[in-house]
């Protein structure tokens, strides 16, 4: 595999782990591939250098490594009737640690407890820098409303927060479309606008 190849690889497993789409449809209906030069462009932007094999090769392992040394994401999102279970990462010479959680919701409310990671679902393993890390998964015993909410982990050593998003099924629909008429309105994708 030469250069060149190995580095699209890269940029593409970057691009994925950074949510950038590889692809969209524009306004034509026409499927259109984003280019490794976007996908360099956006990355730089991030400040994930880019400019050669073997950046993007240690971009890709600081950003692997990184989401597994983050107790929580920034952010999770889950839809309303699902079960919450929230995933953390914790070094396994934490896991004897009794964590406390607090969730404090849109408008508030605060619900606690406490968590013993020992006794958590382990989903995944990984050493980073000699180091064993777990993935767990907590399944919250509360059931926040649709809305965005705050969610902390604490304990001597190991602390995390992340915004908690619980969204609807579907999106809002207007009584006229829900009763199935039909009704008119405008819509335009954001890249296929122009102005001077």
């Amino acid at each position: 595999m030469n250069d060149e190849a190995n580095v699209d690889g890269l940029l593409d497993r970057l691009a994925q782990l950074c949510g950038i789409q590889p692809d969209y449809t524009d306004v034509w209906s026409k499927r259109r591939e984003v280019s490794a030069a976007t996908k360099r462009t956006l990355l730089a932007t991030m400040d994930i250098p880019v400019d050669d094999a073997r950046q993007a090769g240690a971009s890709l392992a600081e950003l692997e490594s990184r989401s597994w040394r983050r107790v929580l994401p920034p952010v999770q999102v889950t839809r309303e009737p699902e079960p919450l279970q929230i995933a953390l990462n914790l070094p396994a010479s934490r896991t004897p640690e009794t964590l406390t959680w607090c969730l404090v919701t849109e408008v508030g409310n605060p619900h606690e407890g406490k968590i013993e990671p020992a006794a958590l679902d382990v989903i995944a393993r990984k050493i980073i820098d000699g180091n064993e890390y777990w993935r767990c998964t907590f399944n919250l015993p509360c059931k926040p409303q649709i809305g965005y909410h705050r969610f902390t982990l604490n304990a001597d050593k190991t602390s995390g927060s992340m915004v908690l998003i619980v969204a609807p099924t579907i999106c809002y629909q207007a009584p006229v479309l829900k009763e199935g008429r039909r009704a008119w309105g405008l819509s335009a994708q954001l890249y296929a606008l122009k102005s001077k």
